[in-house]
């Protein structure tokens, strides 16, 4: 039994001895796990700057802090970071902060490869003018650890942007790659943008392509406006003025959102901003817009409550932007900010559909105001929903959406006002040529047969190459075809004979009524004989043309013709006479005969 007992004890010390084994073995474990967490967690990751180096995305290696708390020192920031404050491994391709008052602070760890002097380019690639950014460097002069403050290269006003027209920094080698980069988020917006590492050429490289693109965009769209401002001068129309006004504020919008204002002359962009925010400017685009598209399409006209629905979203976004002056310092702009960004879909929505449907009832002027105002919202989506294209290989910023759309939309609403002035011009061309046509016959009229006389005398010249004969024709007995089987049809006489005269002259010859069954011609001719070939062969056709009667009785038609050359003395009375004087001699020589003037 003493045996017995005493291996069942030494087996019982063994088990409580490994078990006490494993839970030590364990705690130590939870102790030390994490230690090594932290050790392997983004704010202790090191980026490794090298010669090679084109471009990177550090955006995963960023840890944040914000705070209700304004914590203006790179300092305490950097206490806060030592102590843990800053969150960790939250970033993937973009950085993102949600505060907009208070402070928000990113944190970054970079080390060099080698000592040098290597320069790169720290660039945020999408952030404009509506949020500031302001660099940390960690340094160490005279063997004292401290900060050197850096404002990015679109804020900077002692240094000279570095050819970009949104926020980025120039770093040097000499850095303390012991302590993290320190940035603090300012403006009325939160940051949303990667955080790339590039060399300076490859940031040049795509800043010049970036700039380039913007540029000729910018510069399209600026021709347009040139262009429609010009025209005004000439049509008089005040819709021209409005689509200039409109285009011209969109771009003041735009450029002042994206930087490209503070680019080009930077003295001018920051007195425009803070005279006019850009909320306001938003909203002054789009009432503009607006109303130049319900002037144009006369869409009150069409559908009143649609077009003062179409104002009225208008007029609200233009209050949104006056209400911003008030709240341009307040946690809240952000709200006002979005709900711009909505109010702008709204009215892209509230315009095409009464365009739409415009077009479906046929009205081609509607058709391109549906494409204008469907990319303009197109390019509002896609820039709340962050979309990023490249050009070139060049990755562009969530506002080119905006621009490019709204290269599109002018293009679309100069179109519109293309077709308006080839629709006036085709009116007043139909106008003119019915002022100078006869209505029953087609054929030029008495007033048109004087004018075009008179005009052929002061440009005629006597070579004699070409000569010009001027023909009277008059219908034997018409007033007997009225008295006896009515007006009707007189007129179906006289438009059968105007069939056959149109159907024997040439292009450059000239055919007119000028009275009620006469008839004249200007035929340009190289002689006489040739001249009255062309008379004599309408003279037989009209007579062998058989008109039927309501009754059914077939009838017979014949003509009397005067002809005459124009002689290089003549002046247009004395040549029309001569014609009118040989078509008497005509009807007095029997009728149905052409006869030539002395």
């Amino acid at each position: 039994m003493m045996v017995g007992l005493q291996v069942e004890d030494s087996a019982t010390n063994t088990r409580s001895l490994c078990r006490y084994i494993a839970q030590s073995l364990f705690s130590l474990l939870f102790l030390v796990a994490p230690a090594i967490g932290f050790a392997q967690s983004p704010s202790q990751q090191v980026f490794s700057l090298s010669p090679d180096l084109e471009s990177a995305n550090i955006s995963s290696l960023v840890s944040v802090y914000e705070t209700s708390n304004e914590i203006s020192d790179a300092n305490t920031a950097f206490e806060l970071w030592q102590k843990g404050y800053f969150q960790q491994d939250i970033f993937d391709e973009l950085v993102a902060t949600h505060m907009v008052r208070g402070s928000s602070w990113l944190a970054f760890r970079l080390e060099l490869e080698r000592a040098g002097q290597d320069r790169w380019v720290l660039s945020t690639r999408d952030v404009m003018h509506l949020t500031r950014l302001t660099l940390y460097v960690p340094i160490v002069e005279r063997g004292i650890k401290s900060y050197r403050r850096q404002e990015d290269s679109l804020h900077a006003v002692k240094e000279l942007p570095q050819g970009t027209s949104f926020s980025s920094f120039l770093l040097d080698s000499s850095f303390d790659s012991s302590r993290p980069f320190l940035i603090n988020v300012g403006g009325q917006l939160p940051l949303s943008a990667p955080l790339l590492v590039q060399s300076q050429q490859v940031a040049q490289w795509e800043s010049a392509v970036r700039i380039a693109i913007t540029s000729l965009l910018i510069g399209a769209v600026l021709g347009l406006v040139f262009y429609n401002f010009i025209l005004y001068f000439f049509v008089r129309d005040i819709t021209y003025l409005l689509y200039v006004a409109y285009a011209a504020s969109m771009l003041l919008w735009l450029a002042q959102v994206s930087g490209y204002m503070l680019f080009l002359d930077r003295d001018f962009g920051l007195a425009y901003y803070n005279t006019v925010t850009p909320n306001l400017s938003a909203g002054i685009a789009n009432f503009l817009g607006s109303l130049f598209t319900v002037v144009f399409l006369r869409l009150y006209y069409q559908n009143r409550w649609q077009g003062g629905l179409v104002i009225a979203v208008a007029l609200f976004n233009v209050a949104i932007g006056v209400l911003s002056y008030f709240l341009v310092e307040d946690p809240r702009y952000q709200l006002i900010h979005q709900l711009q960004h909505g109010v702008a879909m709204l009215s892209a929505l509230v315009i095409v559909v009464p365009t739409i449907l415009l077009v479906l009832k046929g009205y081609r002027f509607a058709l391109p105001f549906v494409l204008a105002w469907g990319a303009l919202g197109t390019g509002i989506i896609l820039l709340g929903a962050g979309v990023r294209f490249e050009l070139f290989g060049v990755p562009f910023p969530v506002g080119f959406n905006v621009l490019a759309a709204m290269v599109v939309e002018m293009v679309m609403m100069s179109y519109a006002l293309g077709l308006r002035i080839k629709d006036t011009r085709l009116k007043a061309d139909q106008m003119a040529h019915l002022s100078i046509t006869d209505g029953l016959t087609g054929l030029f009229n008495q007033r048109h047969f004087h004018q075009s006389t008179k005009e052929l005398m002061s440009s005629y010249q006597a070579d004699g190459k070409v000569l010009w004969a001027c023909v009277m024709i008059d219908i034997d007995h018409f007033k007997r075809f009225n008295d006896s089987y009515g007006h009707l049809l007189g007129d179906k006489v006289l438009r059968r004979l105007s069939q056959i005269i149109s159907s024997n002259i040439r292009q450059q010859d000239l055919a007119f009524r000028v009275g009620g069954e006469e008839f004249a011609l200007l035929l340009k001719t190289e002689a006489l004989a040739e001249a009255l070939k062309v008379v004599e062969r309408i003279r037989t056709n009209f007579e062998e043309s058989k008109i039927t009667s309501d009754c059914g009785e077939v009838l017979r038609c014949s003509l009397s013709a005067g002809v005459t050359l124009l002689k290089s003395h003549d002046c247009s009375e004395h040549f029309i006479e001569r014609a009118d004087q040989a078509l008497y001699s005509a009807k007095n020589a029997g009728r149905n005969c052409v006869l030539v003037g002395a």
